[in-house]
């Protein structure tokens, strides 16, 4: 028997009153939904988004919206942000975007790397702005006494043309928290044909900040008795140290610590990383901990001492990987071995 999991609109939505007349809408997601719009079965999905808040009304119909992955240049205080916004149809200007603090409990993954961002909050974020959209939308009408239908929007705000009437998201947002329940089925995402900011230029948030040198980045952080690390890796793929002069370098002026790091065991065959002769994601090495990095890096590069074991790894070379390529290239159309990774069946 096929069940489809549904969420009342109480738990998909909720609203909650800010000091100053500003209201917060916050979304109850579930990984079982999103599952299901990717195609997946329930529990396939990444990580859900939990209870939090993504978006402030202001009363000077201002809206605040969420950041919730970390920004290192990618875009993604930008990208994560339009999103929301083209969906709840207000206009960038109107925007002001916070960064969401480290809190995977409330924000499910937020992770940096892997060009995972935008694949995994794309439709969770559009979700987001049209819950909210819908919500200004079904209070004026109901205000109006016209059909939700004939209500569009735009800049922030409803308008129904027969009648010339308008409201700001900002007038509606008290009146939005009285809502009936709806289930999350019922959210109408935008055909992305009248997209208004996706898919343009848009300048980063950041750009005056950077140009004036006022973002915080690690080299700028720097708390009480923080000591700094190098680590000195063996130059091929599953490779790992033999021996190293660990003794000695735990004597050179600065160095607090010093680790011998393992290489970690080879992916299974046919997993992701999984490759003829162990070859693994990153290599063994020797971390050296001290004061300030001055100090780990004269350690490691005058005292540091280590006899390496460069593992098979060590015979392989361009050269080899292009007679690999002209010998397998006749064979390119053949379906992958069953259970490999790429395979068809």
């Amino acid at each position: 028997m096929k069940t489809t999991k549904h969420l009342d609109r109480r738990s998909f939505i909720k609203f909650s009153a800010l000091a100053g007349g500003g209201l917060l809408v916050g979304v109850y997601t579930d990984s079982e939904i999103f599952a299901q719009q990717r195609g997946g079965a329930p529990g396939a999905a990444p990580a859900p988004v939990n209870p939090n808040v993504y978006i402030t009304v202001h009363p000077d119909n201002t809206f605040t919206l969420i950041a919730k992955n970390p920004e290192t240049g990618q875009g993604m205080r930008n990208a994560l942000p339009m999103i929301i916004a083209d969906e709840f149809d207000v206009d960038w200007k109107q925007v002001k975007v916070q960064q969401a603090d480290c809190n995977p409990t409330l924000y499910g993954a937020q992770i940096e790397g892997g060009s995972t961002a935008i694949p995994n909050n794309y439709t969770p974020m559009r979700q987001i702005g049209a819950a909210a959209r819908m919500m200004m939308v079904s209070t004026a009408a109901k205000q109006w006494n016209v059909p939700e239908s004939e209500c569009t929007t735009g800049s922030g705000a409803v308008k129904h043309a027969r009648t010339n009437k308008t409201a700001t998201y900002a007038s509606l947002a008290d009146a939005a928290m009285k809502m009936p329940p709806m289930t999350v089925t019922d959210i109408k995402l935008k055909d992305p044909k009248d997209f208004k900011i996706l898919g343009t230029r848009v300048p980063g948030v950041d750009n005056f900040a950077i140009v004036t040198g006022k973002p915080a980045f690690s080299i700028d952080v720097n708390p009480p008795d923080m000591l700094f690390a190098v680590y000195q890796k063996c130059p091929t793929f599953g490779g790992k140290v033999m021996s190293a002069n660990v003794e000695e370098v735990k004597k050179a002026p600065g160095v607090k610590y010093v680790f011998v790091i393992e290489p970690p065991a080879p992916p299974a065959a046919g997993q992701r990383g999984a490759a003829p002769g162990g070859n693994v994601t990153w290599a063994g090495g020797v971390a050296i901990v001290a004061e300030t990095w001055w100090h780990a890096h004269n350690a490691r590069n005058k005292v540091l001492k280590v006899d390496w074991d460069y593992g098979p790894a060590r015979t392989q070379s361009s050269a080899g990987y292009m007679a690999q390529i002209k010998e397998l290239a006749p064979k390119a159309s053949q379906e992958p071995t069953a259970g490999g990774q790429g395979t068809a069946k």
